[in-house]
């Protein structure tokens, strides 16, 4: 190696002097935080301030469907919801129905026991 190898090598790739920042261009109206992306932003608005957008643009469209047919729909015995998927479900019961978490938990399994050690 040439003694001034190290030298030659800072010219070529020069060190920043400080790391570059992320860019930050959405802001809370509500208060000093920033975020790189949209959907950080509305979850801090949703969580921190209880804000929501009175039209959510995913919900709002497929609310005037339809629902499914009797094999493909997912009622809730709690309220008169009607899921399309069971994970649909799953998802309405953690948000709206927190005293019920465990509706559609996974069954415990037991594992059958051989008849000799069956008293």
């Amino acid at each position: 190696r040439h003694p001034l190898f190290h030298l030659a090598r800072k010219d070529r790739y020069p060190t920043p002097l400080r790391p570059r920042a992320k860019l930050h261009p959405f802001a809370s109206s509500m208060c000093k935080r920033t975020f790189p992306l949209q959907n950080g932003l509305t979850r801090h608005l949703r969580y921190m301030h209880n804000v929501t957008c009175p039209v959510p643009e995913r919900k709002r469209p497929r609310a005037d469907e339809p629902i499914p047919p009797e094999g493909s729909a997912f009622p809730y015995d709690n309220c008169d919801m009607v899921a399309r998927s069971k994970t649909g479900l799953k998802s309405h019961i953690r948000a709206r129905h927190p005293e019920n978490p465990t509706k559609y938990a996974p069954k415990v399994q037991l594992i059958p026991q051989p008849a000799s050690l069956m008293l």
